[in-house]
């Protein structure tokens, strides 16, 4: 693959990445990510475009408004890096693809929600919506990557999801009278069990979990709340999707084979 093909992704990833950060900033808010133009959120000054360059600019200005000097959270800076990296990755990965376009899109929308939740403890139903509507759409698309599975394993995947966790959702407030887990992260599993089938969605429950008590413990302990305090669990859910698009077959496979073995040499 060519550098100036690579350079291409890296270069789309940034204008996205940019564009995210709008996203982050303004859908919680519930304004438009249209209009009006970027603009200072401290001083509402309107954005130049040449001080809206994704990563030279927060660089230049050293992290603050060029008007009101007030602090811009490096937030920006991290959207823009991360979401330029996945899509070099992406691109190197998959080259000019349907996969590919898929991923473009998949890739900005679970960066929104990842930062979108982690603030404001909520998870956009738009974005939801969209995730829903290209699991609907990969099962009309050929050769796509196989990760994006089949009507059946995409519907098992789903009610696996719907269950497990909506049962756990009304256990918890039953037993415990408060709720343990937003309709958010439902909708969130349940739209990613029929995006990945039953083997990506059990990975993600089961990675989310376990990095969510995890991490989040490490979290209430160090600044001293206790464990009735809400936390974000969308971020975990959309760190697990990533290692699963990332690693996760590799790994399914590789225990499939070491079960597989486990079971024959017991037999034999």
């Amino acid at each position: 693959m060519q550098i100036f093909e690579l350079t291409v992704y890296f270069l789309l990833g940034l204008a996205v990445g940019s564009f995210s950060n709008v996203c982050i900033y303004r859908l919680p808010i519930q304004q438009s990510i249209i209009l009006p133009k970027s603009h200072c959120p401290s001083c509402k000054t309107p954005i130049p475009f040449y001080y809206n360059i994704p990563l030279v600019s927060y660089l230049y200005l050293r992290g603050k408004c060029a008007f009101c000097q007030n602090k811009i959270t490096i937030r920006y800076f991290i959207v823009e890096l991360l979401t330029a990296l996945f899509f070099l990755f992406f691109g190197w990965k998959y080259g000019l693809s349907i996969s590919l376009v898929y991923f473009f899109i998949l890739i900005p929308v679970f960066v929104i929600i990842f930062f979108i939740d982690l603030k404001h403890l909520i998870i956009p139903d738009s974005l939801v919506l969209l995730i829903g509507v290209l699991a609907l759409g990969k099962l009309f698309l050929p050769n796509l990557d196989s990760i994006f599975t089949s009507l059946y394993s995409s519907a098992l995947g789903a009610l696996v999801a719907f269950t497990l966790i909506g049962g756990l959702i009304i256990f918890y407030q039953y037993v415990r009278k408060i709720e343990g887990m937003g309709l958010g992260d439902l909708k969130l599993f349940v739209v990613l069990g029929f995006l990945f089938g039953i083997k990506g969605i059990m990975f993600v429950l089961i990675i989310s979990s376990l990095s969510g008590a995890i991490i989040g413990s490490i979290i209430l302990i160090n600044s001293k709340k206790n464990f009735q305090s809400q936390i974000p669990f969308g971020p975990y859910i959309i760190l697990a999707t990533f290692l699963y698009i990332i690693f996760g077959s590799k790994i399914i496979i590789y225990i499939e084979r070491a079960l597989a073995n486990y079971f024959l040499s017991s037999l034999l």
